[in-house]
């Protein structure tokens, strides 16, 4: 027997969809909010996104501080971004800016670019899963 308020869950369920993006939702949902006869605790059930949400937001935020960067052509180009995948500065070396040398620097750019965005990608994925762990035990992250 589940217990559930119709049309209120599954508008929850829409929400949680975009909380879930690593983690298959009906394990998810199972595993956080149904217990062992299978019932659904609606209190439970928003009190956990709301712990979610929180935790989410601060990860963002702690993202927004972190740094990261990626560089090409020993160093020649630099591209740095936040931990939300953000530009902060771009950096070419002065004897790359003549016309002559564009497509180079454009090859480079296209290097440092993605080498940042792996990294910030890397430490995004990190800390969401962090957020995440303690709302969600025994889930593989």
């Amino acid at each position: 027997m589940v217990v559930f308020i119709g049309s209120k869950i599954s508008n929850f369920l829409k929400t949680l969809k975009h909380a879930f993006q690593v983690i298959d939702r009906k394990m998810a949902i199972k595993y956080l909010f149904l217990n062992d006869r299978n019932e659904i605790h609606m209190f439970d059930l928003m009190n956990k996104l709301g712990d979610l949400k929180a935790k989410m937001e601060e990860a963002r935020n702690r993202l927004d501080t972190i740094q990261v960067t990626g560089t090409a052509g020993d160093q020649e180009v630099k591209i740095i971004l936040t931990g939300n995948r953000k530009v902060v500065s771009v950096w070419i070396a002065e004897h790359l800016l003549f016309p002559e040398k564009q497509e180079e620097v454009q090859d480079l750019m296209e290097v440092a670019i993605n080498r940042a965005m792996a990294e910030a990608d890397r430490i995004n994925e990190t800390e969401m899963k962090a957020a995440g762990k303690d709302l969600l035990p025994g889930l593989p992250l």
